[in-house]
């Protein structure tokens, strides 16, 4: 690279904890471009982390399935909220695990 001597790192490693501040950024709505200028990073790293978990441009639905996860739910009262099937709600809770949201389990736990 120009103007980076040999050797020499030009990126920082995200912690656990900033990517969950991230995800919590994300979460409460901000854009790539708010979240890079809170966490002190370039957009392109924040966007980048984002894509990588998933959560770079979630649509619509998913927001509202995080909305009524997010939340104390029972299995039957999120799919009648949603007008979908129990295996439905299931699905949405394992696809927003994965991309690293936390969502509670239908007692209220919160899962890990």
């Amino acid at each position: 690279m120009k103007g980076v001597p040999a050797g020499r790192k030009t990126w920082t490693a995200w912690t656990s904890r900033q990517t969950q501040d991230l995800l919590d950024l994300r979460a409460e709505g901000l854009s790539s471009v708010q979240i890079a200028e809170r966490m002190g990073r370039t957009h392109a790293s924040v966007r980048n982390r984002l894509v990588k978990m998933g959560a770079y441009k979630p649509l619509r639905r998913r927001w509202q399935w995080l909305d009524l996860l997010r939340q104390p739910h029972t299995l039957r009262g999120a799919a009648e909220a949603m007008g979908v099937s129990l295996w439905a709600v299931k699905v949405a809770k394992g696809r927003l695990r994965r991309a690293g949201f936390q969502v509670l389990r239908a007692s209220g736990v919160a899962a890990t």
